[in-house]
Parts: structure tokens; C-alpha cells; sequence
């Protein structure tokens, strides 16, 4: 039997494909969270801005007044429409807290209730970060667990690779142990072995029609691949439709289109563990740990991570696991390009300090924009990470209405004290201009069959679920998926026969919803092939999950008919 082997891009590894040409079976897969059945948001032009205000030594400023503000869209002055200010407090406050001279001071009013629980997600990007990065932060991680506990807070441990290490707990030793499964995973090596090389900047800039950089590479792919003609005069101006400015350019965009589909899974993911934070009856924070990654034609996904953890007062706090960078210069050294000409190094180290703040940008973005704080330039990570499972004991909510109709265009937020005093600003970067579909939000059929509990058996497939373990030793579970693709209908177009199942696996500990994934393959089917997959088609889903006993539900829609199948299942994992 043609096989299909899932390994999820959430789990622990790659996806392979046997025997089916790729355009023939296309499959997305990521990590599932139940849709609210309650719709968000609504066709307005009011734009909401959180904002956090801190002092010369980084800490939040209170006290501030709608007058002390002004804005500005695209350049141009917005009247305040709305104004709110904000007090958070640590969830288990001490009585009587004490101040710095000893004497005991009253709290002031705070938004959530004395004994409301305060909730930290530490999220570990192992997909950006290195060894050296990794093993500093589980070390820094592990010393801010040991702290948060102390002042009662309950703390779970996500990351890439393994979406959900450990839930929510006050438990050191189940969270340690979390942090010691964060491991490099997915680190892409893509334009460091292609002629010519490129930096994920690099490719960036030419994907994006940037002809000076353009330019500068195919000074490099003549020296790299050198043939009749291929050495450009210097200081010329490409022309992108020349044989060479094609093959250069099919490069970057190759190279691209891997770092942006990481880019955005990342972006995703941390959208994933908002929400499912964002249900948490208590103050909420998300601790960031990641190296950066490039989020360039992202925007509008930005915008949603950012706009989602605002509605749902999740605090984003972001540190640049990297640590202290010194000399720029000396990175690109050590890696000379391939056909690399004292022009093009002179090159590379002009572009070596953008690309740093390039991949900063998104953890700045995050934490700006959701009153949280980015923690950069410093060793200190634990400094960092202690910093960092604070949340901002004072924020700001300010609206506007923004000129003119909606554009669909990106627009940026300036928004300024009108007396600085040594004071900084936080905010969000801008926003998209374009009216939102409620239904955007809204569940989907196949989200109202998950959140069900009946079985149905209208499409013509079957789930297996067995407890496993990963290369690593860790416990999993296998599932694997039968279609009999004989009794699935399709639309059969100029004789290729086109059908979309999606499947997805969600895990309920005691009725509440813990973890799942969502997979789909696109099916364009030629005879030749249809023919070979008579006997099924099978996918397989390594999923690792903590110990335990858990309600596995399985549902599978196919798109021609709509029809469903869902079933339930008890697995115990050890």
C-alpha cells in the first residue's frame, strides 16, 4: 500500500512522502484548538491600542490620563476616541506589602480579584534557537520555575517541537523535567549550500526585488558557477529578466518560502497558545524565549497574534535568547559566501546588523504590543526570564477611528507622551485597515463534531490510536488514518479527481480539552495513481503527549459531500 508517513510539523520531525507525486497530494498539518462558538469581533472602524509606559529603569509608570496621550495614523493626528487605565497586581499577594524603607504600604485598586490564580506560559522557540541558546535557557527557565512557585504561580511549559510539554502546574519537578525535553529541532540550514549563498535576509531582500542585493549576488553566482559572460560589470544595474537574474532569483525564492513558512508556522503557534491561555480564569503571561525569525509580508499575521492577545489580555513577554552580540562583522567572517569578492563582503556586513534587527523585530512587536517587555543585549538570562514573568502592574487601553475607508493596507501607530520625561513608550507597531468577516471566527462544522460526543461513519475511513514513544523515548501516541479511497467521492476535472479530507485528533483530559492536530491533505488525483492506491491511502501522526489517561477524539470530514466520521477512544499513555 502507497503510504503517506505524518510525522507532524508541531510534533518531532519531517513529513515524507511514498509513492505519490507531491502535486498530487498536498498535506498541511499543525496544531488544533477548538474554535469559540462566540464571534470576537465586529465590523467596526475603532482601532484599540495597548499601551505600557515605563520609567528610565524600565518599570511601569501609573497615574496617566487620556490628556497625557496623542496619536498618530500614518502620519497624521487621530483623536482619542476611548481611554482606559488598567492596575494588575501578583495574583497572591503578600499582606501589608512592604516598601523599600520597610514600612508596610496598602495595595492599590486592582483590576482581578485578591485570589485570582496568575497563569505563566514559558514558550521555547526551538526552531530558531541553537544548542548553546537552548541549554542557556532551560538552565534560565528552570531557575525562574523555581521562583514562580515560590510565589504561588502556576506555570506550563510549551515549545515547537512539542507544542504542550506540560500543563499548567505548580508541580517543580513535572515542569523541570518539561524544560529538559526543549531541544534544537527544525534549525534550517536553507541557502548556506546554494550558489550563491544566502543569509535569510539575503534571501529576503531578493525574493523581494531588492536589485542592489540582487545585484550583489550575481556578482557572487559568476564567481561561484562561472561560465561565458556571467561576470556582471560592477556597479551595474541587474536586469532581472537576464538568464542569470532568473536562476538567482528562483534561488532566493526558494530559500524564502521555507523561512516564511517557519516564520508563520511560529507566528501561528504562539496564536495557538494564546488562546488557549486566553481561557485561564486568572492574569495570564507569555514568556517568549526564541532566537527571532523573519517576518517580512507577515504583517497581517502579526497583527492577528498581536490583536488576539490584547482582546484576551494575555501579556506577551519576549527575550532574545541570543544573548549579547558584539561585533557583527566577525559573524560574517566566519562564514565567507561562496564567490564572495571584497564588494559583496562589504556587502554581507552592511546587511548583518538589519538582519539581527530584522529577526528582533517580531519579539519587539510582540512585547510592545501587548504591554509586555523584550529582554535583549544581556547574557543575564535569568535576569531575563525573572524580568520577564512579571506582568505590567500598569497598562493603558486608547482608541481612534482611523481617516478615510478602509484600504486593506498596513498602517503605522505613533503614539507619544506630550511630556516624555524620561519616559518610554510601548505600544503596537500598526494595524491593517480592512473591515473583518465576523464568520472569521466562527466554528466550523467539523469544530461543533470534536466538541461533540456522538460517532458517526460516513466517510469511508478509520482511526487507531496506540500508545508509543518517540525516537527520543518519550512518551507519544501513534495514530494512523485508513481511507478507502475507492468509496470516497470526488469532482473529477479534465480526468484528475480532486477531494480535500481533513482529519483531526484532539485529547480530553476529564473533559477538558487538552491538546490536538489538525491535518489535511489536498487530493488531485491522476488515473495512473488512483489506480496504484486501490488497496487505501494511510497516514500515520506521531504525537507526543505527557503520561497519563486520556478521551481520544478522532473526527474526519471529506469536502465533495461534507460527510463526517468520528469516533472516541480511551488511551492510556505511559
Amino acid at each position: 500500500m502507497p503510504r503517506l508517513a505524518v510525522s507532524c510539523l508541531l510534533a518531532c520531525a519531517a513529513i515524507a512522502q511514498q509513492g505519490i507525486p507531491s502535486d498530487e497530494a498536498r498535506l498541511q498539518t499543525g496544531a488544533y484548538w477548538p474554535r469559540s462558538d462566540l464571534v470576537l469581533r465586529a465590523e467596526t472602524k475603532s482601532v484599540e491600542v495597548g499601551v505600557v509606559v515605563r520609567d528610565e529603569r524600565g518599570h511601569p509608570v501609573g497615574g496617566l490620563t487620556k490628556d497625557d496621550f496623542q496619536i498618530e495614523d500614518s502620519g497624521k493626528k487621530a483623536d482619542i476616541t476611548a481611554f482606559r487605565a488598567d492596575v494588575a497586581q501578583p495574583a497572591i499577594a503578600a499582606q501589608g506589602a512592604s516598601s523599600g524603607s520597610g514600612q508596610s504600604v496598602t495595595p492599590p485598586p486592582r483590576a482581578t480579584p485578591t485570589n485570582a490564580r496568575r497563569y505563566i506560559g514559558l514558550f521555547f522557540d526551538d526552531f530558531s534557537m541553537g544548542p548553546g541558546e537552548i541549554m542557556q535557557s532551560r538552565i534560565a527557565g528552570k531557575r525562574f520555575v523555581k521562583q514562580a512557585l515560590a510565589d504561588g504561580e502556576l506555570v506550563a511549559v510549551f515549545s515547537m517541537s512539542k507544542p504542550l510539554l506540560q500543563r499548567f502546574t505548580n508541580n517543580a519537578a513535572q515542569l523541570n523535567a518539561a524544560i529538559d525535553k526543549v531541544v534544537p529541532s527544525q534549525r534550517t540550514g536553507a541557502g548556506a549550500d546554494t550558489c550563491p549563498t544566502f543569509t535569510p535576509y539575503e534571501a529576503y531582500l531578493v525574493a523581494n526585488n531588492d536589485l542592489n542585493e540582487l545585484d550583489v549576488k550575481l556578482e557572487e553566482y559568476a564567481r561561484c558557477s562561472p561560465g561565458p559572460g556571467r561576470m556582471p560589470r560592477p556597479n551595474s544595474r541587474p536586469n532581472p529578466t537576464s538568464g542569470a537574474a532568473k536562476v538567482v532569483a528562483e534561488i532566493a525564492s526558494s530559500v524564502w518560502e521555507q523561512i516564511w513558512s517557519n516564520s508563520r508556522t511560529t507566528l501561528l503557534s504562539i496564536g495557538a497558545f494564546v488562546e488557549y491561555m486566553a481561557k485561564l480564569p486568572g492574569s495570564r503571561v507569555l514568556v517568549v524565549a526564541s532566537s527571532g525569525f523573519l517576518t517580512g509580508t507577515l504583517e497581517r499575521e502579526m497583527d492577528d497574534v498581536e490583536e488576539q492577545a490584547r482582546r484576551s489580555d494575555v501579556v506577551i513577554n519576549s527575550l532574545d535568547a541570543r544573548g549579547l552580540y558584539t561585533d557583527e562583522a566577525l559573524d560574517v567572517s566566519q562564514n565567507v559566501p561562496k564567490g564572495a569578492s571584497v564588494r559583496t563582503m562589504i556587502r554581507a556586513e552592511d546587511n548583518a546588523p538589519k538582519g539581527k534587527a530584522a529577526v528582533e523585530n517580531v519579539l519587539y512587536s510582540l512585547a510592545a504590543s501587548t504591554g509586555g517587555l523584550f529582554f535583549q543585549n544581556n547574557n543575564d538570562l535569568n535576569l531575563g526570564f525573572q524580568e520577564l514573568g512579571l506582568s505590567p502592574r500598569y497598562s493603558y487601553s486608547i482608541g481612534f477611528t482611523p481617516h478615510g475607508d478602509p484600504d486593506n493596507q498596513y498602517h503605522r501607530i505613533s503614539v507619544q507622551l506630550k511630556s516624555r520625561q524620561g519616559r518610554t513608550v510601548q505600544t503596537r507597531p500598526g494595524y491593517f485597515y480592512a473591515l473583518r468577516k465576523p464568520t472569521d471566527n466562527t466554528q466550523r462544522p467539523i469544530d461543533q463534531e470534536v466538541l461533540s460526543d456522538g460517532n458517526l461513519s460516513e466517510v469511508p475511513g478509520t482511526v487507531t490510536a496506540t500508545p508509543a514513544k518517540t525516537d527520543a523515548g518519550e512518551p507519544a501516541m501513534r495514530l494512523v488514518i485508513d481511507l478507502d479511497l475507492r468509496k470516497m467521492p470526488f469532482t473529477i476535472k479534465k480526468g484528475i479527481r480532486h477531494q480535500k479530507v481533513t482529519w483531526i485528533a484532539a485529547l480530553f483530559d476529564n473533559g477538558t480539552f487538552l491538546i490536538g492536530r489538525e491535518s489535511s491533505v489536498d487530493f488531485e488525483l491522476k488515473d495512473a495513481t488512483f489506480r496504484s492506491l486501490q488497496n487505501g491511502f494511510e497516514a500515520e501522526l506521531l504525537l507526543p503527549v505527557p503520561d497519563g489517561k486520556y478521551r481520544l477524539r478522532n473526527v474526519i470530514q471529506e469536502a465533495v459531500g461534507g460527510k463526517f466520521t468520528a469516533t472516541d477512544q480511551v488511551v492510556d499513555v505511559r
